[in-house]
């Protein structure tokens, strides 16, 4: 072998390692370094024609003859194919679809319009009579991916809500006939908010009802495979812990009749559809992750504007620092009342549990305040009286009229010490008549608290 020769034959195995031969240029070049060898040393060269020869049936027939099986096997599956044929075996039996629904996040809830937002992962599985094959026909080929457009589809969706967003992906389609169609729906499901009023302990239990809308029961059936959360995807709620669970098992629903304690597609479904479909229920069970840590920072406020109340109770009415403190405390307990108002759910078919505890201790706060007042009431009854008694006297003519008017006024002065002295001990009075119906109030709004939230 020459130097030239020896060189072509480098060139043509690092042509076959780099795959140069998955096309028909690569048998063209194949030849064309072959040539390239010279016949005076054919026979020196033939040990590398064929090794040449050898990895170019290793490496360009196999993979063109996959692309060419697998092309062969969509255009036989696909020739006579329609997406709008139900593919059932039998037209008198009901296809059978599993589904698996696994939530991977909650987005948010919509007490407004009572609508939970999350995102989930929906599997469907079912078998497609018009999708098989035998694989040894196809080189083996036992799963081929199509896309789900291309193919029929049981038109599966959220009878209790909507669908706001759908990303689909190519359909796995095995040679017995199953098809696996994996989807991720962003679904806002309708829940009633009923225990709103138990904030932060309510309990919110929403339903989803999963169900054929184009075929009824007697041409689907729906079975609930598997339910829960994603576990390589899903993001937990900074707010909310779930439980996702089956709820209670696949019925057949029909919007001809209607039910108030479940679920029933004729609250759903109106007009003249009557269909009675095969629905697949699951239930979402959501609770506050921490409402120990939400509660402290309402009623820890609440608290201390009710010890400030009680202590302006025991403040002398004639002192300034009376009124002070109660209106302190009134204060507090309006900023807590309109925090209440932005952090808790607005549409609570009854007043919260906690609105129930502020609201009388802010009303008996300014009570308390008002009675603070009355200490000052005997020094303008008293400054009144001496005007009217000043207008109503006679003009000072003779001399034992200044004794008189001397001794009339120690007695005024005398009687205006009277009515301040009773005065301040009818405001003492209310002080601690206020008190006690401030703790009977008291006690009985929390007994209220605890009785309704158990």
């Amino acid at each position: 072998m020459t130097r030239y020769d020896a060189r072509a034959s480098v060139r043509l195995m690092a042509f076959v390692c780099e795959g140069g031969f998955s096309s028909g240029t690569g048998v063209g070049m194949l030849l064309l370094y072959a040539g390239t060898i010279s016949r005076a040393t054919y026979t020196s060269a033939f040990p590398v024609r064929l090794t040449v020869a050898f990895v170019m049936l290793v490496g360009l027939v196999p993979s063109r003859l996959a692309d060419e099986q697998e092309y062969r096997l969509t255009r036989y599956l696909m020739s006579n194919y329609d997406l709008a044929v139900r593919p059932s075996e039998n037209a008198s039996l009901p296809l059978q679809v599993k589904i698996h629904v696994l939530l991977q996040k909650i987005q948010q809830l919509e007490y407004e319009t009572n609508t939970v937002k999350a995102s989930w992962k929906v599997i469907q599985r079912w078998n497609d009579a018009h999708l098989r094959w035998n694989a040894s026909d196809f080189g083996g080929i036992a799963v081929l991916r199509i896309p789900s457009k291309q193919i029929w589809k049981p038109d599966v969706v959220l009878l209790n809500g909507n669908t706001a967003e759908v990303r689909e992906s190519h359909a796995v389609v095995h040679s017995s006939g199953e098809v696996v169609l994996l989807e991720e729906r962003n679904l806002h499901s309708w829940c009633h908010f009923d225990k709103l009023h138990l904030f932060p302990f309510e309990v919110h239990l929403c339903r989803l009802a999963f169900a054929s809308w184009a075929y009824d029961a007697s041409q689907i059936t729906m079975d609930a495979h598997s339910f829960g959360v994603d576990g390589e995807l899903f993001v937990p709620s900074l707010e909310f812990v779930h439980e996702v669970s089956s709820y209670p098992s696949s019925t057949s629903l029909s919007s001809s009749t209607s039910s108030s304690s479940s679920f029933s597609s004729a609250s759903i479904i109106s007009g003249i559809d009557s269909m009675a479909r095969s629905t697949v229920q699951l239930q979402l069970r959501l609770y506050r992750r921490s409402p120990f840590g939400q509660l402290l920072c309402l009623l820890l406020p609440v608290v201390l504007a009710n010890l400030m109340a009680v202590v302006a109770f025991f403040v002398p009415a004639a002192s300034g620092q009376k009124l002070t403190i109660s209106t302190q405390s009134l204060l507090i307990l309006c900023a807590v009342l309109v925090y209440m108002h932005r952090a808790m759910p607005t549409m609570a078919e009854r007043v919260p549990l906690l609105v129930g505890v502020g609201g009388p201790r802010g009303g008996m706060s300014d009570v308390g305040s008002r009675v603070g007042e009355c200490g000052a009431v005997s020094d303008l009854v008293g400054q009144t009286m001496s005007l009217v008694w000043q207008a109503q006297a006679p003009p000072m003519s003779r001399l034992n009229d200044t004794m008189a008017r001397f001794d009339e006024r120690l007695r005024e002065d005398e009687r205006r010490r009277d009515i301040r002295e009773e005065w301040r001990t009818l405001s003492l009075l209310c002080d601690r008549v206020f008190l006690a119906v401030f703790f009977l109030i008291s006690a009985l709004t929390a007994a209220f608290v605890l009785i309704c939230s158990s």
